[in-house]
């Protein structure tokens, strides 16, 4: 389903495309795929659905992926197109190789403290009594939670 009105002016202009792939209630995989540029006519930045493209959701590799997004692009080859991705994505993959080189002691000992607290309101009074005893702010022990 392509919908963006005027695809020519993405030959001639510089523009960039954000693409996000999701699965819906049904169990449909889509990829959706965003263009933002400048529009030459009313010389505002325009954001536009350029393709929803139905992926197949019993073999979605990362291969298929790509090339259905490559076929979204051949009516409109830039061969200057600069790939950027995702900063956030980067850096979660990244904190997580580096995690998986420390050593598990130290995140067990948080979890663990973590849960001791939380799963008892008297320990968390205890908690709040020993913050005021040392007249510390009041803080709750937070859960550890892993990046996306």
């Amino acid at each position: 389903m392509k919908i963006i009105n005027d695809h020519n002016n993405l030959r001639h202009f510089p523009f960039s495309i954000l693409v996000d792939e999701s699965t819906d209630t049904t169990d449909h995989k889509f990829m959706c795929a965003l263009v933002r540029y400048m529009s030459p006519t009313t010389v505002r930045v325009r954001t536009e659905l350029l393709e929803l493209i139905l992926l197949d959701a019993t073999n979605c590799s990362t291969e298929k992926i790509y090339n259905a997004f490559k076929n979204c692009l051949v009516p409109k080859d830039v061969p200057s197109a600069i790939l950027i991705r995702c900063l956030c994505h980067s850096s979660a993959l990244v904190a997580g190789k580096a995690c998986e080189k420390l050593p598990r002691g130290p995140e067990q000992l948080l979890s663990s403290i973590s849960t001791y607290c939380s799963g008892s309101a008297k320990r968390c009074s205890q908690l709040t009594e020993m913050q005021e005893y040392f007249h510390m702010e009041r803080k709750k022990i937070l859960k550890l939670a892993s990046t996306r």
